[in-house]
């Protein structure tokens, strides 16, 4: 991985966006970020790590928290960053969780947290991002993790090498070393190897064993011990078959004996039912008789009355035209009285606006008088208008012109008196940047007061949690020995045991499957209860979880001692920074940075008041000026509005003397018109109206008369007609034997109610016949029956059908257990000749996968084995660069020996000392010495992988801090060293303040600090 630009938006301590354009270095491989304590140099890391990974370069802060103080609350946190892998280019951008303004609306909302990872190989340097390769916060960390092959904690120890973590590879425990190395080395293949071993040998074991539970299982489901057994019981089924096959025949023929009794019994009981059933239903209908002969009498008088219904329904249709033509004879008479009282009030109107035909010619003229004045008065009234115009014009113009004298004179004044508010608060403007200089140190001294009393609050909860922490940890290690004791104690007794089972079946002049010798001259032993695999399997389950528990107290204590010396150091630095007249307190600070805050507040205001009292200078007198042109130009209107008014008086003079006074007003004069138009259209209108109703009542009078006289013929017409029909209906009653209309009447059904009469009589007569039939059939079938035992027949055919089911289910039972039997001789003698061949599968594959996976006298594993020789070439490249940065005094070494039968052999570090001739572990070594020797570590890893073509490529390794602990000639070498590093073309980033670096590396990314956050530039 090699970086190419980083952008940061409001994160750390950069406020405003941030380009870390590292193309600019040029060739240049060889680069130090420098600047002072607290400036933020490690942040660029923490950029770096937390658009990679999500994570900051140590691990151990919370990106929420990495939003800068000093960003505005419009200004997003934001990581964009381009790298490269070979010849591919990459680009992330990641986001936190933060508050940000809403985009709608007023108050802030809860933005989540995103991520883009782009492949920008070809794009250039234009807009376009390039191809999306995921779009999520895990998703991208998971496919960073796929490109890089690493993870961020394995990426901090060997290509990041960030504050408190730079040693982690050097002191890690082998397993955690073991890791990093299968990643760098990609040696997985040798770990998938181990694994198969281990499963094939274990699917060999598992089969033999469940080859053997097989055979175990079906001698206990047979309930024998052996083969024999088993085939003596087969025989033993055989002869009982023969036996209960007899007994089967003779209860078949007994059950169909009793089957043919119930059945009879059952005939003669259905016969004998059926005879009272048809006696009782035969009474019922005889029963009905009477009731059947009164419905026939109904039917008849029913059908008679049917007959009738054509007279009596044109008598009715007669009488109906009767009621009409009556009806219609009234409303016509009526019609008619009305007509010819019209008719006489029509005459008499018309004949009186005949009378009043010389009003309407007086009417007339009038009109046309009155016409030709209101012109004369429209021409008055436009005169008029015009004179009111003037006048109203003269007396606003006047009025404008006193209101613009009265503001010009009130503007002189205002602006007077804004000039000396004016000249006051500039007086008081100009102290404003002491004023800001000594809020500023006031805010300071305070701030750093608060943090300095909040420091040493947390350093003692800190300290109580490193009290804790340390507990922990020696309470786990206690507990982890304690574990790994029994566990050993569990294998030792599982290991003699599993020699003892083997040995158990060995026999003089058979191989023994483990050495393969024929003589057995003193097999293992065993005493006591044989540990279970359950009982192992727990027991090392105990110690991963134990181991576990301890690595993370270990890892938490020292998390919570660095966190301790951090605010330590915090302390210590900010009491330095208050001076040694003692550490004020921040209650004697704040009365002091109040005062100052008012001060800057009073200054700040007379600044902005000066602002704006000029602007308010320059409008008052651009008002002025613009009020006395509109002066002017308003008494200019005015001489013009009194020569207007003084021609429009002259018009309407001369009206006035040619329209009479009554008149001169247009709106009585209107009125007057109207009232005459009015009258005239009256008088007109109602002589006419007076001419059409003459016409229209007379023609209604002779309409109404020829109605009168047809509907008088229509009833004479009508009321013959219902008498004949009346006649002929009293005919037929009497002709169909009916005494009157009412006894008609009540004989009257309707024609369903007549048919549903019809066939209910039928239906009787059909039913009647049928029961005698039945009955008669039913008395001969029962002739001589006598009463059957249902319930004995039903005993007796149960009794026989359970015997010979009983036979049947045993005889069933007998076969099953026969054929089990069969099945069960055929499965052992195929499990015999199973379990002999696994048996010697598992001698050779057994013993393969136990030396794969370090059940060897070395415990070393196969992957571990080419991990050890992997890591010897580390060591021997990086004890070439140690030896000359320790003057030929150190060189870093694997240790041989296995530390424990427990642990995990090989990857474990020594140091040896040429000064004293011996070995020690690398924990032994001083702070600057660990340094030179994790940089050894770092720079012989990259120069390994490198060499192995399969292997991760390394073109990059930043490395924070740590050269203040080195003495000027160890600060030489390792400078030396870490430059000829140029030479693979390899990327050195080194973060540090220590100022003998800044003099000697030429190439810096320097980072300033400030008021409003940290800014960065490169030095070429």
């Amino acid at each position: 991985m090699r970086p190419v630009e980083l952008t940061v938006h409001a994160f750390g301590p950069y406020a405003e966006e941030q380009v870390f354009d590292f193309r600019r270095l040029g060739g240049r491989s060889f680069f130090l970020i420098h600047g002072p304590t607290g400036s933020g140099k490690s942040s660029i890391l923490d950029a770096i790590c937390f658009a990679l990974y999500g994570e900051t370069s140590g691990g151990e802060r919370d990106t929420k928290h990495m939003r800068s103080d000093y960003a505005g609350a419009e200004t997003l946190t934001e990581v964009t960053f381009d790298f490269s892998l070979g010849d591919r280019v990459y680009r992330v951008t990641r986001v936190p969780e933060q508050e940000r303004v809403r985009l709608r609306g007023a108050g802030t909302t809860t933005q989540r947290p995103t991520a883009t990872l782009w492949d920008r190989t070809g794009a250039g340097d234009g807009p376009e991002e390039g191809t999306v390769l995921a779009g999520q916060w895990t998703k991208v960390t998971e496919e960073v993790e796929r490109l890089l092959g690493f993870r961020s904690d394995q990426f901090r120890q060997v290509v990041m090498l960030p504050q408190g973590q730079f040693r982690r590879f050097l002191l890690a425990d082998s397993r955690e070393r073991q890791s990093i190395l299968e990643v760098l080395f990609r040696t997985e293949s040798y770990r998938r190897i181990e694994e198969a071993l281990k499963e094939a040998a274990r699917e060999v074991r598992q089969r033999y064993d469940d080859l053997k539970n097989r055979r175990r299982i079906i001698l206990e489901q047979a309930s024998v011990e052996s083969e024999l057994q088993l085939a003596e019981v087969r025989d033993g089924l055989s002869v009982r078959l023969s036996a209960l096959a007899l007994e089967i025949e003779a209860l078949k023929a007994k059950e169909k004996l009793a089957n043919e009794a119930l059945n009879k019994a059952r005939d003669a009981r259905r016969k004998l039912d059926e005879e009272k059933e048809a006696r009782g239903a035969l009474d019922a209908l005889q029963g009905r008789k009477s009731d059947i002969e009164a419905d026939r009498g109904r039917l008849e008088r029913a059908r008679k009355a049917l007959n009738l219904r054509d007279v009596e329904a044109n008598l009715l249709s007669r009488g109906k035209e009767f009621q009409g033509a009556s009806a219609r004879l009234e409303t016509a008479e009526k019609r008619h009285r009305i007509a010819l009282e019209a008719k006489k009030a029509a005459d008499a109107a018309f004949t009186s606006e005949e009378g009043r035909g010389v009003e309407r010619e007086d009417a007339r003229k009038g009109l046309d008088r009155l016409t030709a004045m209101a012109a004369l008065g429209r021409e008055l009234e436009e005169a008029r208008r015009s004179l009111g115009t003037g006048d109203l014009r003269v007396r606003n113009i006047g009025r404008l012109c006193e209101g613009k004298k009265a503001l010009l004179g009130r503007c002189l004044e205002t602006l007077e008196k804004v000039r000396i508010e004016q000249q006051n608060a500039g007086a008081v403007a100009v102290h404003l940047e002491r004023y800001r200089l000594e809020l500023a140190q006031a805010a300071r001294s305070y701030r750093r007061a608060i943090r300095l009393k909040t420091g040493q609050k947390r350093l003692a909860v800190v300290l109580e949690i490193m009290r804790k922490a340390d507990e922990a940890v020696e309470s786990d290690r206690l507990n982890l020995v304690q574990a790994r004791a029994r566990l050993d104690a569990v294998e030792k007794n599982w290991f003699e045991g599993q020699a003892a089972i083997l040995a158990r079946d060995l026999h003089d002049g058979s191989p023994c499957p483990v050495c393969g010798s024929g003589e057995h001259p003193s097999p293992a032993r065993f005493e006591g209860d044989l540990p279970t695999e359950t009982a192992l399997r727990k027991a090392r389950k105990e110690v991963r979880a134990f181991e576990t528990a301890h690595e993370t107290a270990r890892r938490e204590s020292e998390r919570v001692h660095l966190n301790a010396a951090s605010v330590q150091f915090e302390i210590e630095s900010l009491e330095k920074e208050l001076g040694s007249g003692g550490t004020p307190d921040a209650a004697d600070l704040k009365p002091r940075l109040r005062d100052s805050w008012e001060r800057v507040k009073k200054a700040v205001a007379a600044r902005g008041l000066l602002v704006n009292l000029a602007a308010g200078v320059e409008v008052m007198e651009r008002e002025e000026r613009e009020t006395a042109q509109r002066l002017k130009k308003l008494e200019s209107g005015l001489q013009a509005a009194f020569r207007r008014r003084d021609a429009a008086g002259a018009v309407v003079s001369e009206r006035e003397a040619r329209v009479p006074e009554e008149l001169r007003d247009a709106r009585v004069l209107g009125k007057a018109v109207r009232s005459a138009e009015k009258r005239l259209k009256f008088l007109t209108e109602a002589f006419e109206a007076a001419r059409r109703k003459k016409e229209d009542t007379a023609g209604e009078l002779a309409a109404c008369g020829e109605s009168f006289r047809g509907a008088k013929d229509a009833v004479e017409a009508a009321d013959a007609q219902v008498k004949t029909a009346a006649s002929e209906f009293e005919l037929r009653l009497d002709a169909a034997g009916f005494r009157d209309v009412p006894d008609y009447r009540s004989a009257k059904l309707d024609q369903k109610g007549i048919d549903r009469l019809d066939k209910a009589i039928r239906d009787y007569h059909g039913a009647l016949k049928a029961a005698q039939d039945r009955f008669e059939r039913a008395a001969a079938s029962a002739v001589g029956l006598k009463e059957p035992d249902l319930e004995g027949a039903r005993r007796g055919l149960d009794e026989a059908g359970e015997a010979l089911q009983s036979a049947t289910a045993h005889r069933g039972e007998l076969n099953a257990q026969t054929l089990q039997m069969d099945k069960f001789l055929k499965e052992l003698q195929k499990l015999a000749g199973e379990m002999e061949a696994q048996e010697r599968r598992y001698a050779v594959m057994g013993r393969i996968s136990e030396v794969a996976n370090g059940r060897n006298a070395q415990g070393l594993t196969f992957e571990r084995f080419v991990l050890a020789a992997l890591l010897d070439d580390v060591l021997a490249a990086a004890s070439r660069r140690l030896r000359r940065m320790s003057k030929g005094r150190f060189d870093l070494q694997r240790s041989r020996e296995r530390n424990s039968q427990r642990g995990a052999a090989g990857l474990d570090l020594l140091v040896f000392d040429t000064y004293t001739g011996t070995t020690r572990p690398v924990n032994t070594l001083s702070g600057g010495e660990s340094f030179l020797a994790s940089l050894a570590m770092a720079l012989g890893l990259a120069d390994v992988v490198q060499a192995y073509a399969g292997g991760i490529r390394l073109d990059t390794i930043f490395i924070d801090e740590g050269f203040g602990s080195l003495d000027p000639e160890a600060l030489d070498l390792a400078f030396q060293t870490l430059v000829e590093l140029q030479e693979g073309n390899r990327l050195v980033g080194v973060i540090s303040h220590v100022p003998e670096l800044k003099e000697r590396i030429d190439v810096r990314l320097e980072v300033v600090p400030g008021n409003r956050g940290s800014s960065a530039r490169f030095v070429l």
